[in-house]
């Protein structure tokens, strides 16, 4: 059996520099950003440093295949799992929207002094099912551009965040007895 041996393309980024990854985040549903290196639309988008000081804004798949960044693949996990965390994330909440519950947003500080988001979902009848805390960049880069557009609840706006006030209320006990713990 042969073994299908993977042909590197050079595209506008040349391989012989070194790369090294500053951010990525999510460009947000129905927003594109053009890769600049394939020049395919992305959305899910990998700020990168050259060796010479230039940066550039192109997709996770292409950033893994840059020197530097595919030498040590580490460097992507956590913003792969960011991305797939987001859409596991935006999937619960459209079925938890569909189904009547409000969705909450709080933000808090945890006892090792990060900064996190707390999602939660309510029943129109007060009662809370299930919540997920996550890292303040998950949400910021990921979650929020993915679901802002879902959100219809607006009965009180906090900061840039939408919040029903019921669910506010409960997600904010909750997050104070996460903090003080």
């Amino acid at each position: 059996m042969k073994s299908k041996v993977k042909q590197i393309v050079q595209r506008n980024l040349p391989l012989n520099r070194s790369y090294e990854l500053i951010d990525s985040h999510y460009g947000g549903e129905g927003e594109y950003t053009i890769c600049q290196n394939c020049n395919k639309p992305i959305s899910n988008v990998a700020t990168v440093k050259d060796d010479k000081g230039k940066y550039f804004d192109v997709g996770l798949d292409c950033a893994s295949t840059l020197t530097g960044l595919k030498d040590n693949p580490f460097l992507l996990d956590q913003h792969e799992y960011y991305f797939t965390r987001a859409n596991s994330l935006k999937a619960k909440i459209r079925k938890r929207l569909k189904e009547g519950f409000y969705v909450s947003v709080t933000h808090f500080i945890s006892h090792e002094g990060e900064s996190k988001y707390m999602v939660d979902f309510v029943s129109k009848r007060g009662r809370g099912y299930g919540w997920d805390s996550l890292d303040a960049d998950l949400f910021e880069k990921y979650l929020l551009p993915m679901v802002s557009g879902m959100i219809k609840n607006k009965e009180i706006q906090l900061d840039k965040y939408t919040y029903s006030k019921l669910a506010q209320t409960i997600a904010e006990n909750r997050a104070s007895r996460l903090s003080q713990l």
